[in-house]
């Protein structure tokens, strides 16, 4: 009797063995993504979707930084002089660095800033993003291949890290103007339930510190895309019942649909502040999203949360509590695909003739509102 017990609990360890190998390889056939695990992007602007984490590890890193690994965390070590903390972000820029730091240069030097949107993200090639559009249609209208557009837009990122970015990481390279497009990652952080003006993985960050188990099921995730998935799960259902809950009680829902404007106005206004006290051009874009065209489109579909933030922060714009200034303007572009819904690949991104319409847009703004610039 005690033999055959011994057998099946040993059989029983085998079947639950072979059911995790087996849905292990399972789940790494299917190629399971990681684009729930959040990581660290960078200690002042911190961001963190794992989709995006090869632009924080290459070609920057601790190491590219000057920070020494030993077993106990990294260390820096002074082999060289710094000369500015604009000199940690060369990441951002891409490939334009050395136009990014050539703030002698009498070049046309405009930075672009903001989330996934403003990076391009979508485009079908790194030519056809749409700041590489509008940088070819102003070389040609001026006759100037000394105009460059340079990205320094991060996915996902929100007013508030573009707050930090613009004021360490930007103005100090004297660029001649600044272009914001932003908008809905202000709105959609709140969604995954972090807090209005935080970044995406605010949360996540805070449970890495403070829950020693999620520190190991993270960690367990990067060997295991079983682990993974059902880290992936779990989180998803997590997200879900938080969000139902605000959805469903009124005053949850005002308070953050409230406090998501607050903050992304106070951010706004603080930007164009800036870039005025140092006389730099600074041009600010609400951007286009698919259900504020749906919306703008069909008067009868469904108001979301998103769509009537963006009636609150337009209303705030035609206020003017958002501080227009002399060096720049704010400008609307959410009816921008109201008539070509087509061209958004999802909710905000677009195809390569979206992005051409955005390049227009901008290039319009940027002739009619300063055409100085480019004189």
């Amino acid at each position: 009797m005690t033999r055959r017990k011994s057998q099946g609990r040993f059989t029983v360890f085998l079947a639950v063995v072979l059911a995790l190998v087996l849905g292990e390889v399972f789940f790494r056939v299917l190629g399971i993504s990681s684009d729930n695990q959040n990581r660290e992007f960078h200690p002042f602007i911190e961001f963190g979707n794992a989709r995006y984490a090869e632009v924080s590890v290459s070609p920057e890193g601790p190491e590219s930084l000057g920070y020494e690994k030993s077993l106990m965390g990294y260390f820096h070590l002074p082999t060289k002089p710094i000369e500015s903390v604009s000199d940690q972000a060369r990441f951002i820029f891409q490939d334009r660095v050395k136009e990014a730091f050539d703030s002698q240069s009498k070049d046309l030097r405009i930075f672009v800033m903001g989330g996934s949107v403003a990076h391009g993200d979508h485009a079908s090639s790194p030519e056809t993003r749409w700041f590489m559009q509008l940088q070819s249609e102003l070389r040609k209208d001026f006759s100037d291949p000394k105009i460059h557009l340079i990205p320094a837009a991060l996915p996902g990122f929100n007013s508030t890290q573009e707050r930090v970015e613009l004021e360490l990481f930007v103005l100090p390279l004297k660029p001649s103007a600044i272009v914001i497009i932003d908008g809905i990652n202000d709105v959609y952080a709140a969604t995954v339930r972090s807090r209005p003006g935080d970044p995406f993985n605010q949360g996540a960050t805070y449970a890495r510190l403070y829950s020693p188990f999620v520190s190991w099921v993270r960690w367990a995730s990067d060997y295991s895309a079983l682990i993974r998935w059902g880290m992936q799960k779990s989180i998803e259902r997590v997200i879900w019942a938080q969000n139902q809950k605000v959805w469903n009680q009124p005053q949850l829902f005002e308070n953050q649909i409230s406090s998501i404007v607050s903050i992304y106005v106070e951010n706004v206004r603080a930007m164009k502040r800036r870039c005025d006290q140092e006389k730099i051009p600074c041009f600010h874009f609400l951007q286009p999203a698919r259900a504020i065209s749906e919306r703008n489109v069909n008067s009868k579909y469904f108001e979301g949360m998103d769509w009537k933030i963006y009636q609150r922060i337009l209303a705030a714009w035609k206020k003017g509590d958002l501080g227009l200034g002399a060096e720049g303007a704010q400008f609307d572009m959410t009816h921008l695909l109201d008539s070509r819904m087509d061209l958004f690949t999802d909710g905000m991104h677009m195809r390569d003739e979206g992005q051409a319409l955005m390049a227009r847009h901008v290039k319009r703004a940027l002739i009619e509102r300063k055409p100085s610039i480019f004189r």
